[in-house]
């Protein structure tokens, strides 16, 4: 990549092993503890149900949950995760099954990452020779390798969501421009294409937007430079065109058997309400915060922590050497950067909907940013970030290195201390301890200082010894699925036909269908739910009332009704999840031990 000045001149093969480590132990954390833990809302009990039934009853045109078309997302992502579930289910269960989809579509990001980066720093240098193997390879490893670090990407690459999938396809398609516009492959259009339907396929019209934003940035300088090389009429045309054609084939195909498997009311309903209804605020199907123009820019700066001032860096001698040099300082493969980042946040700025993992495709950009930024010489401010960050990561090692013991200043109303404690003491404080050692004799070391390779692996090291020694304390407060499942447990088999439910959310939903196969029955309002109590419904005897924050009252004494049943979970406070199984004066079969109102 180019850099016209500032640029370190001195490269060694040991920096560029030191940094192929950093890269792998990257792909290891795409895959760290993605069995360990069970459904976390938001979004994975739904995600995963819905996985979970395309992969149990084969329709593969139409996503649905608990037996009712869940059309919010087009079906791609749950095709490849109930594949998984098929294949690893054996060995992962139904929830490690999926999750593992998510790490690998991580692991495909750091892969296509790479290629464009190493694709970005292989074009002409400022001196018009060509960059060499070293470095091109040293670009791509250091950009693949900050990706994996960057705390948004470790979190949504071990959450099921179908972002993974989305972003995966977003820098795949950018990649494969690159090679036809960076690297003079035009048959790579074709490819481009394919993988832009595939963006389509995974979250809709969201996917080739962004991928636009990132073509623009490539398309129109690239034609300015055919252009000025005398090559006019050399463009692609009728490949741009066949692409165009195949991306329209690819998406067409997929909404041509939507029509016809769900009917032209719930094909309107995918396509108007949740494509174009989310982009302009009109849906009202939440995370709508019209205005706040910062968002984003916000979002940004927290997302790609540790790296962040990096991000800041790279900004400052971009708007540096526009001050000093003009235009004509900044190269092609800068103002595909530039485009794709900023056109992006434009875009998403403009969109009603706001929320801060739709920024997760734009990650590549700012790994890649920071990496350029690491081939530059740090002024002082930067030199002391990164010791103060080794420092950080001396202490998290230190502190999961001693987990056993800090569990005992934990709020005992926070976690039950007798299971936290015998979970934290295992093989992982060993390792913990094994990676304090040598971070420490690294740092002690005199006349030197860790590199930024070694800095990197540090912080890939304290992710996996954090995730997997304080994974127990947060799957205690997060997980809700043991306690739903005692819930489930209670109810008669031959009775749920004669139970409804209220207030039922789509993670709910999802739980009850992962748990038992129970697509339970809905009914909305009080009034619905009186006329049941009161034993006025032909069709329902019980109600189960699910919802979030303080329970309501319903033990009002001599109501004719009482509760069979509750369960509080996941948190407290706005956080707290509750069941309550509530009936009138006929006496419901429960199964096993029932808990007392």
């Amino acid at each position: 990549m180019k850099s016209a000045q500032n640029i370190m001149p001195v490269l060694k093969q040991s920096e560029l092993r030191l940094w192929y480590t950093a890269l792998a132990l990257g792909v290891v954390l795409c895959f760290v503890g993605i069995a360990d833990r069970g459904l976390w809302a938001p979004d994975e009990p739904r995600v995963a149900a819905i996985a979970l039934e395309m992969s149990r009853e084969g329709n593969l045109i139409l996503p649905r949950l608990a037996g009712e078309p869940f059309i919010e997302k087009p079906p791609l992502y749950f095709v490849i995760a109930a594949g998984f579930i098929h294949v690893a289910e054996a060995l992962l269960g139904n929830t490690g099954a999926v999750r593992m989809s998510s790490a690998v579509w991580g692991a495909g990001i750091l892969l296509m990452t790479f290629l464009l980066a190493r694709r970005l720093a292989s074009s002409q240098c400022s001196d018009g020779q060509e960059a060499s193997p070293l470095r091109t390879c040293l670009t791509g490893a250091m950009s693949a390798a900050l990706l994996s670090t960057m705390v948004d990407f470790f979190k949504n690459s071990h959450w099921i969501r179908v972002d993974a999938a989305l972003a995966f396809f977003v820098i795949a398609a950018l990649w494969s421009f690159a090679e036809v516009y960076f690297g003079r492959k035009r048959s790579f259009l074709l490819l481009a294409a394919f993988f832009s339907a595939g963006a389509f396929l995974s979250k809709g019209m969201i996917g080739p937007v962004l991928i636009g934003s990132g073509w623009v940035g490539m398309f129109v300088p690239w034609c300015l430079t055919q252009r000025r090389e005398g090559r006019k009429g050399n463009y692609y045309l009728w490949l741009h065109a066949a692409g165009l054609a195949l991306l329209l084939l690819l998406i067409g195909s997929w909404m041509l058997s939507l029509f016809i498997t769900g009917g032209r009311e719930l094909f309107n309903e995918w396509f108007f309400q949740n494509q174009l209804g989310r982009l302009t605020g009109t849906a009202s199907m939440g995370h709508e915060k019209p205005g706040h123009l910062f968002f984003y820019i916000k979002k940004s700066l927290a997302h790609t922590l540790p790296w962040t001032p990096l991000v800041m860096f790279w900004a400052y001698r971009v708007i540096t050497d526009l001050k000093n040099s003009g235009l004509k300082s900044i190269s092609r493969e800068r103002i595909f950067l530039l485009v794709w980042s900023i056109v992006s946040l434009s875009i998403l700025t403009v969109s009603v909907s706001k929320r801060g993992l739709y920024l997760f495709p734009l990650k590549p950009v700012f790994a890649i940013m920071c990496a350029e930024a690491l081939m530059m010489r740090f002024p002082r401010w930067l030199q002391a970030y990164f010791g103060i960050l080794t420092g950080l990561c001396i202490i998290i090692l230190t502190a999961c290195t001693l987990a056993p013991l800090l569990c005992a200043f934990i709020p005992q109303d926070f976690v039950s201390k007798s299971e936290i404690v015998p979970a934290v003491w295992g093989g992982w404080n060993c390792v913990s301890g094994l990676c304090l050692a040598g971070a420490l004799c690294l740092f002690l070391r005199k006349h030197s200082a860790f590199t930024c390779s070694q800095i990197v692996i540090s912080v890939a090291v304290v992710y996996i010894c954090g995730y997997k020694v304080g994974l127990p304390v947060i799957e205690n407060r997060k997980n809700m699925q043991q306690d739903i499942t005692a819930f489930i447990e209670h109810v008669d088999p031959s009775e749920r036909h004669r139970i409804a439910g209220c207030g039922f959310r789509e993670n709910m939903r999802g739980f009850f269908y992962i748990v038992s196969g129970w697509n339970i029955h809905l009914v909305e309002g009080e009034a619905e739910v009186r006329k049941i109590l009161e034993g006025k419904n032909p069709q329902f005897d019980s109600v189960i009332i699910a919802g979030k924050g303080t329970p309501p009252n319903v033990e009002n004494e001599g109501q004719p009704w009482h509760v069979i049943n509750r369960v509080h979970t996941g948190g407290t406070g706005s956080h707290m999840r509750y069941l309550i199984w509530m009936t009138g004066d006929r006496v419901i079969p429960v199964t096993g031990q029932q808990k007392q109102s």
